[in-house]
């Protein structure tokens, strides 16, 4: 993995005791694939992803809450420590409820806070808070997928106050198929207790441009999109998402005709489609492997 001058991830790795303009900062695209696949972790039974884990290169690997409720999974190893928050399980009642509880609440740093999101952090926060006290030295992480991506910047905007206690730089995000969340005074609070926002983006995933309230938005922030045909590119304009989508649209149609053919059954096809979901994170991970290789 690439690191800065300093020798830290990204290469901000001084601690910052000011509130800094709002900037966009650039990512090696192999670190987002790297957050892409421990978000896929964060899914799987916790030997699974301990040996996933260990094959990465982690030393160390911890799982904090249950299945019952919140959940995320715990990574390290000598200059970094990497928290990685499940997203949604449609089988977890408490899942779902965090995701349909969208009325705002504020947040102590300031503006208001999707309450679901809110609370689903509140429930690991207090599991969370030794990791961050004895990781000074180490560069720190907070990324995960679609409900837990949301609760990565929830939790990255907490751990700031903490981070300059121990005097230890501040955190870095990746989001992946993230949900709008926060308002606009809470987004301030995001980008002023991190030192770097980025957010991933799968080709017509609806997810990361859906907000359950109006005053919900994304923080400012470098974003990353996988286009119809596979290819990653950075921050692209209104006008490129534009010309993506006519292609998007006839490649998703042409999967719907040619699973209906192949299966003779429109039933069979939906499903085939949705196992094809751009918001699946198994498809985010596969597109990032196939772009990296």
């Amino acid at each position: 993995m690439n690191r800065g001058p300093s020798g830290s991830w990204w290469g901000n790795g001084g601690h910052r005791v000011a509130r800094k303009p709002i900037t966009t900062k650039r990512v090696n695209l192999s670190d987002c694939a790297e957050m892409v696949r421990l978000s896929e972790l964060a899914y799987l039974p916790r030997e699974t992803a301990a040996k996933s884990a260990a094959a990465m290169g982690f030393s160390e690997c911890h799982h904090v809450g249950n299945n019952g409720g919140a959940h995320a999974l715990v990574v390290g190893d000598a200059s970094r420590l990497i928290i990685a928050v499940r997203g949604t399980q449609l089988s977890d009642l408490y899942d779902v409820f965090s995701d349909s509880w969208a009325w705002p609440r504020r947040d102590y740093q300031g503006g208001f806070v999707h309450r679901g999101f809110y609370n689903y952090c509140s429930g690991i926060w207090v599991d969370l808070e030794p990791f961050l006290f004895h990781a000074e030295g180490r560069d720190l992480v907070f990324t995960g997928h679609s409900l837990g991506g949301m609760s990565a910047l929830i939790f990255a905007a907490w751990s700031g106050l903490l981070r300059r206690v121990v005097g230890a730089s501040l955190a870095h995000v990746v989001t992946v198929g993230a949900p709008m969340g926060c308002s606009w005074g809470f987004c301030k609070a995001v980008v002023a207790q991190t030192n770097s926002i980025t957010r991933v983006t799968n080709n017509l995933d609806p997810v990361p441009f859906s907000a359950m309230w109006p005053v919900y938005r994304h923080p400012r922030s470098e974003h990353v999109h996988i286009t119809a045909f596979g290819q990653v590119v950075r921050n692209p304009t209104w006008q490129d998402r534009l010309r993506d989508f006519p292609q998007s649209l006839m490649k998703t149609a042409w999967s719907v005709l040619w699973h209906s053919v192949r299966r003779f059954s429109v039933l069979q096809a939906v499903r085939e489609g949705f196992r094809e979901h751009d918001h699946l994170i198994v498809n985010y991970r596969s597109r990032f492997d196939a772009h990296q290789d």
